[in-house]
This record gives C-alpha cells, structure tokens and sequence, in this order.
C-alpha cells in the first residue's frame, strides 16, 4: 500500500475512535444524571 492510503487509513481510525469516545462519553453523562434523579 502506498503512504496516502496508510494515512487515508490512519484518519478514519481516528475519527472513528474520537467518535465512539464522544459516544461513550455522552452515554455516561446521561447514565449519571439518571442515577442522581433517581437514586437507589
């Protein structure tokens, strides 16, 4: 494979990566704020 596609490659990962952390990040603020009103 040539550079351009290793780093095609490289930036879909990434972004990838950033947007499942962004996701993820999201989800347990709203897991968070559901556990505090609703505590058990």
């Amino acid at each position: 494979m040539n550079p351009f596609t290793w780093l095609f490659i490289a930036l879909l990962s990434v972004d990838a990566v950033r947007e499942l952390l962004g996701m993820s990040s999201v989800l347990g603020d709203v897991v968070k704020s559901v556990a505090r009103f609703r505590p058990r």
